[in-house]
């Protein structure tokens, strides 16, 4: 009796563990999927701002 209590709660303790870690790593990827979203949108940013940065006007002597 008191055996298969104990492999009872085991097993439901095993359980939880089990789908707290895969809600971990779902966690886990989403996080890392909006982070390189985020960078990528910024990189983009950062990149048109530094190619307007470089654009001088020409100025013509006559």
């Amino acid at each position: 009796m008191v055996i298969s209590l104990l492999i009872l709660l085991l097993r439901t303790f095993g359980l939880f563990w089990i789908l707290g870690g895969i809600f971990a790593i779902r966690e886990a990827m989403m996080v890392r999927f909006l982070d390189r979203a985020i960078a990528q949108i910024t990189l983009k940013k950062e990149n048109s701002i530094f190619l307007c940065q470089k654009r001088t006007p020409v100025k013509f002597n006559g």
